[in-house]
């Protein structure tokens, strides 16, 4: 007699699991690292050495917002951050089974450039 089942069986698909939120927020996190690394010099030289991000995972709304000091990012960093941003966000949509989750992370440019 096996009475083994699935973890599709135990539980119900999608960003329901702890470890799915967590691999979710580390691609987030790492495609925003991606995105930013070629214009550290210049975000750090314009004040922005803290951005936050907050991505919204919601029957309503998918989407991102990034800033620093309380302002949008300027356009000239948005579609770095749209081509790396958006296909993990909507990946992370289509593992959505209900309710929301919102995502907000805080990033440091610490190191200076010469």
């Amino acid at each position: 007699m096996n009475s083994s089942r699935t973890i599709s069986e135990d539980q119900p698909s999608g960003l329901s699991d702890p470890a799915d939120h967590s691999k979710l927020t580390e691609n987030v996190a790492k495609a925003f690292c991606l995105a930013l690394c070629p214009h550290l010099k210049l975000l750090k030289e314009d004040g922005k050495a803290k951005l936050g991000l907050r991505v919204t995972l919601d029957s309503d709304q998918v989407g991102y917002q990034a800033g620093s000091n309380g302002q949008p990012l300027p356009s000239q960093y948005m579609n770095d951050l749209d081509n790396a941003l958006v296909p993990v966000i909507h990946g992370g949509a289509c593992q959505l089974s209900e309710g929301s989750v919102v995502i907000e992370l805080i990033f440091y440019i610490l190191e200076s450039f010469s």
